[in-house]
């Protein structure tokens, strides 16, 4: 950045690059975090208040519109005049949030967090994976409704589980599962998956 050019407010930036995105607009931009994050998507008002630089955000805002951007959260900051300072205190608190904790919190770990939402009297397709040289387990905790997992492990034996809302549950990948919504509610599952060399 030239040294003489005003450093962009943290509006500026998300305007340009929603600009620059496939959106275009806010609208249109905003319609992706819906599509994303679900019920728990941030207000068109919020999105706004950001755009126009209306009032301080709050990170839990910030983490949806930087995820449907695919950037993290302080690379949307960096270079705006909301960075945080290099040093003092530590800055930022991501407080629990359904849809948002999903995306690029664990960006560089080795975990890969889901959700998926099983429609009511539906179930999702039979999967399962391994990893050469590692092991690979999933843990899923309810929250929203109820599930049954269906585990076929390599024994040929078949085991279900009913999972209630907050149930978690630790499985190995390398068996075969499915989740089955046996009531007429959809239901979510956080998942979770995670590996470590053997």
């Amino acid at each position: 950045m030239n040294m003489s050019e005003p450093i962009p407010t943290l509006g500026q930036k998300v305007t340009k690059l929603i600009a620059e995105s496939p959106f275009k607009n806010p609208l249109n931009f905003h319609k992706e975090i819906k599509r994303i994050c679900d019920e728990d998507a941030i207000s068109i008002s919020h999105l706004y208040n950001v755009v126009n630089d209306k009032k301080r955000v709050k990170d839990t805002i910030l983490f949806q519109i930087a995820t449907a951007l695919g950037v993290g959260l302080f690379e949307l900051r960096k270079g705006t005049t909301s960075e945080p300072p290099a040093e003092g205190p530590s800055q930022g608190v991501f407080h629990y949030n359904k849809s948002a904790i999903l995306y690029k919190l664990y960006n560089g770990l080795p975990f890969n967090p889901q959700m998926i939402k099983i429609k009511g009297r539906g179930k999702t397709i039979e999967e399962r994976e391994e990893i050469t040289g590692f092991q690979c387990f999933i843990f899923v905790m309810v929250i929203r409704g109820e599930v049954n997992l269906v585990l076929k492990h390599k024994d040929g034996n078949t085991e279900s589980k009913k999972l209630k809302l907050d149930d978690r549950h630790c499985f190995n990948s390398g068996d075969f599962y499915y989740f089955e919504n046996k009531s007429k509610q959809f239901s979510k599952v956080l998942l979770i998956k995670f590996t470590k060399p053997i």
